[in-house]
């Protein structure tokens, strides 16, 4: 399997997104090629869901016996209902403990 990292808030927030609600373009700046916000996943899973809001893309990694991820740190993004500034603070300081 080839490890490949994935961000989970993307590099492009599409207009009229769920992405574009929740960040504003300076946080969007700061956080996005931060550890907090990113997730090693296998390169089949990571090229399918590029800009996908973050429902969708946790069903799409996620779901199915075959989509199971066996990353931790990737395995935890599954508990959050959004992925907020708050969400990616939180886990940045749970990284650095």
């Amino acid at each position: 399997m080839l490890l490949t990292i994935e961000h989970v808030l993307p590099q492009t927030l599409d207009k009229n997104s769920q992405w574009q609600k929740l960040w504003s373009d300076d946080n969007h700046q700061l956080w996005l090629h931060r550890l907090a916000n990113l997730v090693p996943l296998n390169k089949r899973r990571n090229s399918s869901a590029s800009n996908w809001d973050f429902k969708d893309k946790k069903e799409k990694y996620f779901t199915g016996i075959e989509n199971v991820s066996s990353y931790a740190l990737t395995s935890q993004v599954l508990k959050e209902g959004e992925w907020t500034i708050e969400v990616v603070e939180n886990g940045c300081v749970l990284i650095i403990r």
